[in-house]
């Protein structure tokens, strides 16, 4: 596939895709010519929804530990509440709630 880049000109890629589908009570997934079964095994992280803007526990661990464990314990999605109020207003991160990881500290919701 070819698609426009900035500036006037072409960028060359191969695009892939992966179809989602329902059938019989499971899902599965295809792309690439092959087809394979799969389970979603997924966990809530609250904290976004609220005033502070961010997931929970951050001030404890670094984000880094936390996926890594959450991958380790065999879990492929994440759900993250969120409150309107936070996306549309996108506050700054309040420091305390970043003590364990640096990387974040600055950054908006």
């Amino acid at each position: 596939a070819r698609r426009a880049v900035p500036g006037g000109g072409v960028h060359s890629c191969m695009v892939s895709h992966i179809d989602f589908t329902a059938r019989g009570g499971t899902l599965h997934a295809s792309g690439a010519s092959r087809e394979v079964r799969f389970a979603l095994k997924g966990i809530n992280w609250f904290g976004a929804e609220g005033k502070g803007a961010v997931v929970d526990g951050l001030w404890a661990r670094p984000l880094g530990s936390y996926l890594d464990e959450i991958a380790r314990l065999g879990f492929n999605a994440i759900r993250l509440p969120l409150a309107v109020d936070n996306v549309l207003d996108n506050p700054e991160v309040d420091r305390w709630s970043l003590t364990a990881d640096d990387r974040l500290r600055g950054l908006r919701s």
